[in-house]
């Protein structure tokens, strides 16, 4: 049955972007309808480990601090007005996050314990043990139930979980709403909710998180697709800096690799001071960087790739011993858990690791507050790219980024005197369709070639390999959840890879090892629309900004 429903602002994603904004939106009376492709939990949210970097107060010094290492980690492509918009933001979303429920951790004192992560002069990452996902994620969702059954809530949230989204809409040039499918592998599903496929809305919230899923060995859940990216882009909305995808240096390495995705061995171990190894247990980052393992992930992950190839060993080691049992147990007590899952004893051994996809610099163009390049469609969180990370994100600020954007979102969009015009949208839709999907049979080769030729090293022949595979691809054009996922997956692996092949030089997570070094004619970001790819200058005016 093709029910079509209505409302002021439709939200897709439940991570923090989606959560916190669904939230503050119903608060400022807002009807919202908040979808998502399996549960209100599934997301890159609850995976988080580390947390949340944020300046300890609104000081212009504290800011500055975090602009200065931000600006640093991102290899010349930070938009530092973007940039401070955000930080100095964070004490507020900390705040505001407090309020809603979502736990910390505090030293005896009361004040919050922060962690030092790499890339960071200082410890300013507000977590909660090793968990800061989970508490993130259960804080706001329990919020926002608590919310939708107020007298204030009842009428206004409507919540669509299992609900796979395959089309934006489109009427008179503006983003009016998205069509879903349902999701064949939920649990539980209602009735109402299955019959629901079409959501038209004033405002359209893009917060599916990022496409961890285009890689074979990732640290992403299975829903982290692109969707949102790929529905964007089908849409006519400008795509930027597609071609920078962050590895985490230490996610769990395995012979047959037990579990999916691959478990991640937070950065904030070797903030408090595990140290990496070679398979003769020998330390390593000094030979690739001053700052040894506290890095940037860029650097850390090079060097880890390097160290493999060098000793032609499938792995390095993390050793987490120099910490200290008690420091192990109180602060990373999951961490030290999923390993003796896995056999290992992270108390008295090594732990062998490698890098795996994490975390997408790119996705669609959008300014600070959500606003893409079609009017009343809005993109927040990691399937965004404001320009705060440049090339390479600095750890912890992406939960930063999300919920800054949230909180500027909800404000945004509380400020218009309008929205899409739903007037007859029904005879007006200029909905794209889906595009022929990957074959499932098909789409880990195609995973496992893009972690093997558009990974960590690329260059002009790895790149063509690749493009070659994408572009013979076996097609089916079957609507399902399955299929739709696939369409984007290959959809997203191409624009990776043009976009790479463009950029001929190494900057960031962007290594070319035919082009090692970076070039000064490369300063800029990368916009793709609608198959048209051109360069934009970095918005730079640093010294304004301190």
């Amino acid at each position: 049955m093709n029910k079509i429903t209505e409302t002021d602002v439709l939200i897709i994603g439940s991570g923090l972007a989606g959560l916190l904004s669904a939230i503050k939106l119903v608060e400022k009376g807002f009807d919202v309808a908040l979808a998502c492709k399996t549960s209100l939990f599934d997301s890159n949210t609850n995976y988080a480990q580390g947390g949340i970097a944020a300046p300890s107060s609104a000081s212009k010094t504290d800011v500055n601090s975090q602009l200065d290492d931000t600006v640093k980690a991102g290899a010349g492509l930070v938009d530092t007005v973007v940039a401070q918009e955000i930080i100095q933001e964070g004490s507020l979303l900390i705040d505001t996050l407090t309020n809603y429920g979502v736990l910390f951790d505090h030293l005896a004192d009361g004040n919050y314990a922060l962690a030092k992560e790499g890339g960071h002069q200082k410890a300013r990452v507000y977590h909660y043990q090793d968990i800061t996902g989970k508490s993130i994620s259960s804080g706001l969702v329990r919020h926002l139930k608590d919310l939708g059954s107020s007298e204030q809530g009842k009428s206004a949230l409507k919540i669509y979980e299992h609900r796979a989204a395959y089309s934006l809409i489109m009427s008179n040039g503006t983003c009016c709403g998205a069509k879903f499918i349902p999701n064949e592998t939920r649990q539980g599903s209602s009735t109402e909710n299955d019959s629901i496929t079409t959501i038209h809305a004033k405002h359209t919230v893009l917060a599916t998180g990022g496409l961890g899923q285009v890689f074979s060995r990732t640290t992403n859940p299975p829903v982290a697709t692109g969707d949102g990216i790929a529905l964007a882009y089908q849409l006519g909305a400008e795509l930027i800096d597609m071609e920078f995808v962050q590895f985490h240096p230490t996610a769990l390495h395995l012979p047959d690799e037990h579990g999916y995705p691959a478990f991640l061995i937070s950065e904030a171990v070797r903030g408090a001071g595990a140290i990496l190894l070679d398979k003769n247990h020998q330390r390593f980052m000094i030979n690739f960087h001053k700052d040894e393992e506290l890095a940037t992930r860029d650097i850390v992950s090079q060097a880890i790739f390097q160290t493999i190839q060098d000793t032609k060993h499938s792995s390095v080691f993390i050793d987490l011993r120099p910490i200290g049992k008690m420091t192990l147990e109180e602060k990373f007590p999951n961490i030290l858990h999923r390993l003796r899952d896995y056999g290992i004893d992270a108390l008295s051994e090594p732990v062998p690791v490698s890098p795996a996809a994490h975390y997408f610099m790119g996705g669609i163009k959008a300014e600070s507050n959500g606003r893409t390049s079609v009017p009343f469609l809005y993109a927040v969180g990691e399937c965004a790219s404001t320009g705060l990370h440049g090339a390479n994100r600095l750890a912890s600020n992406s939960l930063l980024e999300a919920g800054v954007m949230a909180l500027k979102l909800s404000k945004f969009i509380g400020e218009q005197k309008t929205g899409a015009n739903l007037t007859k949208l029904s005879n007006q839709i200029d909905s794209a369709l889906m595009p022929s999907s990957v074959k499932p049979s098909n789409l880990p080769n195609l995973r496992w070639y893009m972690t093997e030729n558009i990974g960590i090293c690329r260059s002009e022949e790895s790149l063509g390999r690749a493009l070659d595979l994408l572009t013979n691809t076996l097609v089916t054009s079957a609507y399902s959840t399955e299929n739709i996922e696939g369409a984007n997956i290959l959809l997203l692996a191409k624009l990776i890879a043009n976009t790479a092949l463009r950029r001929t030089e190494s900057r960031g997570s962007h290594f070319r090892k035919d082009f090692p070094e970076n070039s000064s004619q490369f300063a800029r970001r990368q916009v793709v629309c609608k198959d048209s790819y051109s360069w934009v200058d970095v918005r730079d005016i640093k010294a304004s900004a301190h």
